[in-house]
């Protein structure tokens, strides 16, 4: 059902994601335009084009760094009336797009810093 339809036309593909992303994140910079059967997402640092179709694009647009792949997988079944979320297909999904660099793990949260406490009150 989903695929990623990730052609490349220029460019090195990078190495395979070593481990899924729990909180995935669209990298900075990509550009995205609608072609006849998707979308094309340009990216310049690396100066590579890949073609994504209607799903797959939509799960990109929900890597915003908060939602998990299961969330992902919910959100997809929602918005196609699906009788099951997707998870593997959106798994899979994402670990096309990581191992091509269209996504990427969301940075750390920061740390909450507490106060320091007052002595002798």
């Amino acid at each position: 059902m989903v695929a990623a339809g990730v052609r490349k036309s220029r460019g090195r593909p990078k190495a395979p994601a070593a481990r899924m992303v729990q909180h995935p994140r669209r990298v900075d910079g990509l550009e995205i335009n609608p072609v006849e059967d998707g979308f094309m997402i340009y990216r310049p640092e690396t100066d590579r084009v890949h073609y994504l179709n209607h799903t797959a694009v939509l799960i990109l647009e929900l890597c915003n760094g908060r939602n998990t792949p299961a969330r992902i997988a919910t959100l997809l079944q929602h918005a196609y009336g699906l009788p099951e979320a997707p998870g593997q297909e959106v798994t899979g999904t994402l670990a096309k797009m990581t191992e091509e660099g269209l996504i990427r793990r969301a940075p750390a949260g920061r740390k909450r810093r507490t106060s320091p406490r007052t002595r002798g009150r």
